[in-house]
């Protein structure tokens, strides 16, 4: 009887010995296929390609700016955008910053438009409405960092409009 029972724990030391090389065969096969894949594929730029309807609203109560930012992604895969953030001028005076730390999903070769609001200083919205500044070109600098997978990126963009 007892050389069954060994006979029987050598089986199943055997069958342990598998599963572990096995399943570290497996981990080995998780991470170095996703890599080797990631090597062939890069990752264009994607652009914010405009801003847009640029409005000042509620002056004299309570004033915020809003306004539209158009990015598009030319990859033939779907991205994850995880942050945005952006520096807003008027003519030469900064109006405000932007930072964004939502995801948005954004499709194969598509354009999405994302409507941002934000609330500057007192002294930035008197500043732009009293100083008699002319300028009507608003310039919108700043990054846009996205994800796929386990993969991030992060893009610059600068972007000049009238408005």
């Amino acid at each position: 009887m007892p050389e069954t029972i060994k006979g029987k724990m050598k089986s199943i030391m055997e069958i342990i010995k598998i599963k572990k090389r096995f399943s570290r065969q497996l981990t080995v096969f998780c991470f170095l296929i996703p890599s080797l894949f990631t090597s062939c594929v890069t990752v264009q730029p994607v652009e914010v390609r405009s801003v847009d309807n640029f409005e000042l609203k509620d002056v004299t109560s309570n004033p915020y700016v809003q306004f539209d930012v158009n990015i598009h992604n030319p990859n033939s895969f779907g991205l994850t955008l995880k942050e945005f953030q952006s520096t807003a001028f008027l003519g030469d005076k900064m109006l405000t910053d932007i930072f964004i730390e939502k995801k948005i999903r954004i499709g194969s070769n598509s354009d999405i438009s994302i409507p941002l609001q934000t609330k500057p200083s007192l002294q930035d919205i008197t500043n732009m409405v009293f100083s008699g500044n002319s300028s009507k070109d608003l310039k919108v600098n700043g990054y846009i960092t996205v994800k796929k997978f386990l993969f991030k990126k992060k893009f610059p963009f600068s972007v000049k409009t009238r408005m």
